[in-house]
């Protein structure tokens, strides 16, 4: 019973990390320039018996550009606070602060001083 709950929190963490570790926004942008440019060449022949051929060359040149911009934005908040109300009318606050990853270590304390508490947590 122990190894199924051990192998439960293990998935569980390698879960939580490989959320945390995945981006959170991916923008992609794909820009095409395609510049031409035509530029004629006229050549003049005379012969010999007086005729003139007018020859015209049209040299094109085509530029082509592709860019492929990729963003990805992995930001993730650093702290959390909260409020807990209990059944019995008790409130308590707590705040967690990022120590690694996608865990989570935080002070829990209820409003009236009796309880203070440090907890554990992980986001997934």
């Amino acid at each position: 019973m122990k190894s199924i709950l051990y192998w439960i929190l293990a998935c569980g963490i390698c879960f939580a990390f490989g959320r945390y570790l995945s981006p959170s926004k991916i923008e992609t942008k794909e820009v095409q320039v395609v510049k031409k440019d035509v530029e004629y060449i006229t050549r003049e022949i005379a012969k010999k018996d007086g005729t003139v051929i007018k020859e015209q060359i049209k040299k094109d040149s085509i530029t082509k550009k592709d860019e492929k911009q990729v963003k990805v934005d992995n930001k993730k908040p650093n702290y959390k606070v909260g409020v807990t109300q209990y059944l019995n009318g008790k409130t308590a606050v707590n705040g967690e602060v990022r120590v690694l990853g996608p865990v989570f270590l935080g002070v829990t304390a209820n409003t009236n001083g009796e309880n203070l508490g440090v907890s554990l947590s992980m986001e997934f």
